[in-house]
């Protein structure tokens, strides 16, 4: 009986795969423009020091992590659960994780490339991307987002608006008594923020109106 389920089973499974393989429409490997955001190399010691004096130490256990991943843009055919067909461009993915000394994440960096739908293949608007996210004692303290190149037409306001509207860019400016270019700061987590640039990536934390995290090296 078990065996005549099982062929039952095959069956419709055999008979639901209709659909050929995913198609690969192109690559977009990260540009240089976008890889000049990210400043790690992986080796680095940044030092952190809080409104108190005290020194905070974060390392990268990995380093740079640079891999291969898929942007599937349409799903072209759809046959159940176990047929599907996509058509999708070859793209790269840059990751960096920074952990305390006792092994908490404090922040990662994710850059990689993205699309904004348009209905059709030739509107498609597609990007690279960089987010860095960051944690102090658990909780969530603040997220840049910046679009680092457009790669294929132009991304719309209304996509910019909706999506990545979590970072401000500040430009030339003294954050806790020191001189940074070309400043990003996160907006959206009332009270507290993280503060980046492309020449030295993460640069301070605001904890609370009287705590923060400025980096001294």
């Amino acid at each position: 009986m078990k065996f005549i389920i099982l062929l039952i089973i095959s069956g419709l499974f055999l008979n639901s795969c209709n659909c050929g393989a995913d198609i690969k429409l192109g690559e977009f490997n990260l540009t240089e423009t976008s890889t000049q955001f990210v400043p790690y190399s992986g080796k680095e010691i940044l030092v952190f020091e809080d409104d108190k004096g005290v020194e905070h130490i974060l390392k990268s256990k990995a380093g740079i992590d640079l891999m291969d991943s898929k942007m599937t843009v349409r799903t072209i055919c759809d046959e159940g659960t176990f047929s599907k067909q996509y058509q999708y461009y070859e793209t790269q993915r840059e990751q960096i994780v920074f952990f305390d000394a006792l092994g908490n994440q404090i922040f990662y960096v994710d850059l990689t490339t993205q699309f904004e739908d348009a209905g059709d293949l030739d509107s498609l608007a597609i990007y690279d991307f960089l987010m860095i996210d960051s944690g102090i004692d658990g909780n969530f303290n603040g997220r840049i987002e910046i679009i680092t190149e457009e790669r294929q037409n132009q991304v719309s306001s209304s996509h910019r608006n909706e999506f990545w509207n979590q970072s401000d860019f500040l430009g030339d400016t003294t954050i806790y008594g020191r001189e940074f270019k070309g400043v990003f700061m996160s907006t959206t987590n009332e009270g507290k923020s993280i503060y980046y640039c492309k020449e030295k990536g993460v640069i301070a934390f605001r904890i609370t109106d009287e705590e923060y995290w400025v980096l001294k090296n």
